[in-house]
């Protein structure tokens, strides 16, 4: 048996999903692990894990993904074929993940709880209509680099790119580290938004108006959608760090043009 304290690049790929006996739709396989279903479009699908103590996972397969995790864990990822291999989870990883078949066990004693985003087959591959590079990018939280927020956002946050390139075509992951009291005012997106909360809280509100009275409020570990257009704005009263992920180009249209940094003298 391989131990190994870093998430390997087997580490979590036994969740997610195929037709075959060893490759079935996790969902099916493991209803009692995949809870939840947060988005299923023509790009992702994006599923909330909760895996207890000593719960399996059975064989099924997954396309490629990316898994965050919310909470440390302990489990043991069995590949086909292959003997078990045991990785140390902890909260705030991130990892790019191939396709694979493997059947999971959490061998630890807390819920590991993960939310992880399968990528459709159209998706998977570049404009060019290769398939993405078989790269295994896994960043820890010492990892990343804090630089100035784009200047299409107040001034005071901090950005950290992930994986991929927001202002390019494809998937992209990034960290916006915003301080307490921060806002930002109406505004929509030229592609639908995934927000993933990691630290604070984050208040979020729809509408061409900033209304904090109508906002709500996600906390820790808490996942919000805003679709492509949706006109919407967000404020936090802590030092906070959320995670956004989506399709690029991305780009920020505020409703009204004097809100917007950019044309800030």
């Amino acid at each position: 048996m391989k131990t190994n304290k870093l998430i390997s690049m087997t580490l979590l790929s036994g969740l997610i999903f195929s037709t075959n006996l060893f490759g079935q739709d996790p969902l099916k396989a493991a209803p009692n692990v995949y809870k939840k279903v947060l988005l299923d479009n023509k790009a992702v699908r994006i599923i909330q894990i909760e895996f207890a103590p000593g719960e399996i996972a059975p064989w099924h397969s997954h396309p490629i993904h990316i898994v965050y995790a919310l909470s440390d864990g302990k489990i043991e990822i069995t590949d086909k074929g292959q003997p078990g291999t045991i990785a140390e989870i902890k909260a705030g990883d991130v990892l790019y993940l191939e396709p694979a078949t493997h059947m999971a066990k959490n061998i630890g004693s807390t819920t590991l709880k993960l939310v992880v985003t399968e990528l459709k087959p159209a998706v998977a591959k570049n404009e060019h209509g290769a398939n993405m590079a078989a790269d295994h990018n896994m960043v820890l939280p010492s990892d990343i680099k804090w630089q100035e927020a784009p200047a299409s956002l107040p001034l005071g946050a901090k950005a950290a790119v992930i994986e991929g390139d927001p202002k390019a075509d494809g998937l992209f992951t990034m960290r916006i580290k915003l301080p307490a009291n921060y806002s930002i005012m109406p505004h929509s997106h030229s592609a639908d938004e995934h927000i993933t909360v990691i630290e604070g809280s984050f208040f979020m509100g729809v509408g061409e108006k900033f209304n904090k009275q109508s906002a709500k409020e996600i906390q820790v570990g808490g996942f919000a959608v805003m679709s492509a257009g949706t006109k919407h704005y967000a404020f936090t009263n802590q030092e906070s760090i959320v995670q956004l992920h989506g399709l690029g180009p991305w780009t920020i249209t505020y409703v009204n043009p004097a809100d917007d940094p950019r044309n800030k003298k």
